[in-house]
This record gives structure tokens, sequence and C-alpha cells, in this order.
């Protein structure tokens, strides 16, 4: 083969998904033309395609260097760039990838991209906007759209975007994604709208992927072990690590076999620790959903659980494949898939009431009591120190009462900010502190305080900081704030275990959707309950409470880690109930399989 069409056959391998294919033809074709800048740039794309940032990033650096004018070369340097979680270089490179050719959308579609995971979300709005004047019928410029105007805290115009994205294009997935999960984070309580939104999305997938009858249990033995598929993008220092730890550490290897499958590029330290828990573990991200259905069937996994939802990385379409006679999911995302193919959610009374949450959901609920998780104190799993700090005492115990959130951006809704408003308007001279990704920039921090002043509050009373360095540093943080606002709808996970941890009370407004009912949940758990409120006026008088008795704060500052600890800290406790749901689950299947 010549090399014109040996390169060619390389890039149909790569718009197929056959990228180790593409990769022996480009390092075959640079043996013959060493330092060919698209050859080059191709062999980046390759690597990419199957996980391998890391090793992508030295040949699309080098095409860049031999082709410094080549818009497509820049932009394949930016797309691996990001990949490889080096926002700010990303967006340097593919601002010259724009400014070389400002017509070509591809580059403004990854520069938006690159900017709004660097924190630059309101230039990224700005961007796709400007964008979308050139080339008003590209989805996926309006997608990026919705998205930095969701993590920018602008739930209701992000809504609206994706509105109109689905509107002109409703079989665009992504674009359906993106509203449904706009829906979860920063918009409504509506739990009937959600579910509407998240079964669009479902019928979408099913219609791309087809229907599948779901393989045949080989052994339907109830008693024997079962072999349990974890698919998660975030086998890393992750929020998800402190809640899937607990999970694998504890498991009793005699019941349950954990095989992990990771559908993220990104690994470190705490991927290590993941491995050694469960020695089945492996890279999937590169392929495509059938090739990652048919390695699941392949590793005779009985039950595979989904630990993504609709969040970066997820494989929804390898699902509705259906690679297990039993599928469920759990945790990542708090509402329904509305995929066809997933037969249970794991849930709790709390955050989906029985008798109630079935009609919004198209799984199959199933509860644990009487909290759907527990959290792992190693703050290790997040980077940061081993150890996590010892609760302090209330900061500035003869200063002003200071209220917090460590929330996304994406949480700040105007629900959330009226409430918060109402509590600093109830406490004469409190102050709020946020702090967060989100707030990098210094345009995203004026941009959210004058959210807060256009409500009649006194700049100098709210704190906008940047995010720590690691979750050690996150931690020691809570010594700084009284009482954590919780956001609503999307109430805390995360950020409620820390606070109970860390001793600070965190008072939550329950809702309708799953979401608004997490941290509800959590608390209800933790021995915290009192902190929960059904109204919004609720809410502020529990807060306004709090405020006004230093003694009571001083109180739970020491007993609300041990009260934590002992519930939803005790992760050995959590993962034999945890089992116990799956081995009923997996019981159930194999009667049936045998009646049938």
């Amino acid at each position: 083969m010549n090399p014109e069409a040996q390169f060619a056959a390389a890039r149909e391998a790569i718009r197929v998904g056959r990228f180790a294919d593409a990769e022996a033809s480009l390092r075959a074709l640079l043996g013959v033309a060493p330092g060919h800048p698209l050859v080059l740039s191709l062999l980046g794309v390759a690597l990419r395609g199957q996980g391998r940032f890391e090793e992508a990033l030295e040949p699309a650096r080098r095409s860049a260097e031999a082709a410094p004018s080549n818009p497509g070369v820049l932009v394949n340097l930016g797309v691996v760039l990001i990949d490889a979680g080096r926002h700010d270089e990303a967006s340097e490179v593919l601002t010259r990838a724009v400014g070389v050719a400002p017509g070509v959308v591809e580059a403004r579609v990854a520069l938006s991209r690159a900017m709004s995971l660097g924190g630059r979300l309101l230039d990224a709005a700005d961007l796709c906007r400007e964008s979308l004047g050139m080339a008003r019928d590209h989805p996926k410029l309006t997608a990026n759209l919705g998205a930095a105007l969701l993590y920018a805290g602008e739930g209701a115009a992000a809504i609206e975007a994706y509105q109109r994205g689905t509107e002109r294009w409703p079989e665009d997935l992504t674009l359906a994604m993106g509203l449904a999960a706009s829906l979860v984070y920063g918009g409504t309580d509506d739990a009937g709208a959600v579910a509407a939104a998240h079964r669009r999305v479902g019928a979408l997938i099913a219609k791309a992927e087809g229907t599948h009858e779901p393989p045949a249990i080989a052994d339907p033995d109830p008693e024997r072990r079962v072999r349990v598929g974890v698919m998660c993008a975030d086998f890393r220092a992750h929020a998800s690590a402190f809640f899937l730890a607990p999970i694998l550490e504890h498991a009793d290897r005699d019941r349950v076999e954990y095989v992990l499958y990771s559908t993220g590029g990104r690994e470190d330290e705490v991927t290590a620790r993941f491995r050694a828990w469960a020695p089945s573990y492996h890279r999937v991200s590169h392929l495509d959903p059938a090739a990652l259905c048919a390695r699941v069937r392949g590793d005779g996994v009985d039950v595979l659980l989904d630990l993504s939802g609709y969040a970066e990385g997820h494989r929804q379409a390898a699902f509705q494949r259906r690679g297990a006679p039993l599928q469920g999911t759990y945790l990542a995302y708090a509402s329904t898939t509305g995929l066809p193919a997933m037969d249970f959610r794991i849930v709790d009374s709390i955050t989906d009431p029985a008798g109630e949450a079935e009609a919004f959901n198209t799984e199959r609920l199933v509860r644990i009591e009487p909290c759907l998780l527990a959290f792992s104190k190693g703050a290790g799993l997040r980077g940061g120190a081993a150890e996590h700090p010892a609760p302090g005492e209330p900061g500035q115990r003869d200063g002003p009462i200071t209220f917090g959130s460590f929330r996304g951006l994406q949480l700040l809704t105007d629900k959330t900010l009226d409430l918060w408003t109402a509590v600093l308007k109830g406490v004469p001279g409190s102050r709020l502190l946020m702090r967060n990704h989100g707030l990098s920039g210094r345009r995203e921090r004026d941009h959210t305080l004058a959210r807060f002043t256009s409500r009649g509050l006194d700049a100098a009373r709210i704190l906008l900081e940047g995010p720590t360095s690691g979750a050690g540093e996150t931690l020691k943080e809570y010594a700084r704030l009284d009482v954590v606002l919780d956001s609503f709808p999307y109430s805390g996970t995360t950020t409620t275990c820390e606070s109970l941890l860390m001793g600070v009370p965190i008072v939550t407004l329950m809702g309708a959707t799953s979401a608004s009912r997490v941290s509800a949940s959590i608390q209800q758990h933790a021995g915290a309950g009192d902190l929960v409120a059904h109204t919004p006026e609720q809410f502020v008088s529990i807060a306004a409470g709090l405020a006004g008795d230093r003694e009571r704060l001083a109180t739970l500052r020491r007993e609300l880690p041990e009260r934590f600890e002992r519930t939803v800290g005790d992760g050995a406790a959590f993962a034999r109930r945890f089992e116990a749901v799956i081995r009923e689950q997996w019981g159930e299947a194999c009667r049936r399989q045998g009646r049938g």
C-alpha cells in the first residue's frame, strides 16, 4: 500500500473507532516519513482514542511545532491537552487555531470547552454566542453554551439554551442529555419534568443501539459468589471515590467479586488503591458500545453497575446493549437514567419514597436502609493529607456568624440564592463564604457577587474564593464556618458528609426530586434530622436559630463528627448492606430464569 493510501486507511480506521489499527499504520508511515506533521497529528488522535492521553501529547506537540499554522493540527493538539487535563495550555493552543482560521468551527467548539473546563465559564459562553452568529446551525456550540451557562450558575439560561437546541435538533443525544442534566442540577424541583427529560434521553439511546436480550445466567445458583462489574469514569482522586471506597475496601470477597471498568482516561495514586481492592481492573474508554458490551459478557459479569449516570465518561449505550444478565445504576447521578435496559436503581426511602417515586423512574427502585451510601473519611482519596484534620472550634467565635458553602456554581440556582439571601437578611451582621472551582476567575467572582448584591446584600458580606489544593485543605476550611447552607433543588452529598464530619451543621431544604433529598437522607442517618427543612421559611428559621445559639454550635462541633462516623462513616457495615441488596437482586434473577 502506498503512503497516501495507508494514510487514508488510517483516517478511516479512526473514523470507525479502530484506533489500535490506525496507530499501527501511522507508526509504519512515520518509518517512511519521520516527522510528517499530519501523520504525527493523526497518531495523537489514535492514541487519544485509546485513552492514552499523556502518550498522545508527544506526537501532537511535534506536529504543531512542524505545522504551527495548520488549524487542524492545532485543534488535534488542543483536544489532546483537554483530555490530559491541561486546560489552560489547551486554551492557548486553540486560541491560536481560531486566530489562524476564524471560520473553522471545530476550533471554536474545542476552545469553548477548554475555557469552561479551565474555569473561564463566562468567556466560553461569550465565545459560543459569537460563534453561533457565524454557524447558527451547530448543535455542539449550542451544547457548549448550555454547559458553560450551567456551570456559571445560570441554570435558567442553560435550560433555555438546551431547550432551543433540542427543538432544533430533536435527535441530538448530547443536547437531550444536557437538558436532562441541567434540570437535575440547576433547574427544577418538578419530578415529572425531570423524569420526562430522562425518558427522552433513554429513548434516543435505545433508538441508536436497538433492543437486546440480556445474556442468560450461566450458573443460576443464588448462593454462589456473584461477579459484580462496576463501570465508572472516576477511579481516581474524585468525589465518587469517597463513596465507592467503603464498598470495595470492606467487600466480602467470598460472596462478591468486583470487576472494575474504567471509562475515564485519567488515573492517579488513588487508582492504585482501587486496583488493590479489586484486582480485576480494565481500562475500556477506547471501546465502542458493542465492543464494551462484548468485553463485559466475555468476563462473565453477573451484575453490572453504572456509577456515572450521564456525567462525562458515561457508557449508557453499552448498557443498552445488555452486557450482563442484571444491570443497575447507583450513586453518581441523582435521577432515573430513563434507559430501557437499566433494570434497577439503588436508592433509599427518603431519597425516593415508596409508592411515590416509582412513577418518576424507569428502573425498579431498590432501597438500602437507612441511607443509600457510606462515606470514607480518608482525605487522601482526593489527593489531600492521609489523615483528615480534627474538627476545630467554630471560626470567629466573637466575630460575625459565618455561613458557608463549598458547592459548585452550577447548583447556585435562583431558588438557592433567594434562600441564602433570606438567611443573611434574617441574621444581621452575618456573612457568607463560598469556595469552589467555578470561582477561580475574576469575572466569575464578579458575576456571582452581582447576583447577591442585586438582591440587596452588601458586597462586603459575601466572600468568594477559588478551590483549595486538595481535600485535606478543603476540610480545614470548615473551621472558618459556623453553619453550612445547602443548595436547592440539588442538595449536597460530598459537601454534606464533609460538613458533618467536621462538626459544622448544614441546613437542608428537602424537595420533591431525588436530587433534593439526598442530603436529608444523610442528615437523618447521622442523627441531624432536625437540620432538615420542609419549607423555605423553615430553612431560614433553622439557620437563624443556629446562628443565635453559639453554645449549641459548639456542642454540635463536638458531637456531629462522632455521630457521623458511627453511622454514615461506618463503611464496613454499609458494605454488608450493599452486598445484601445486590445478592437479593441476584437471587431474584436466578429464580426468574429458573421459572422461565
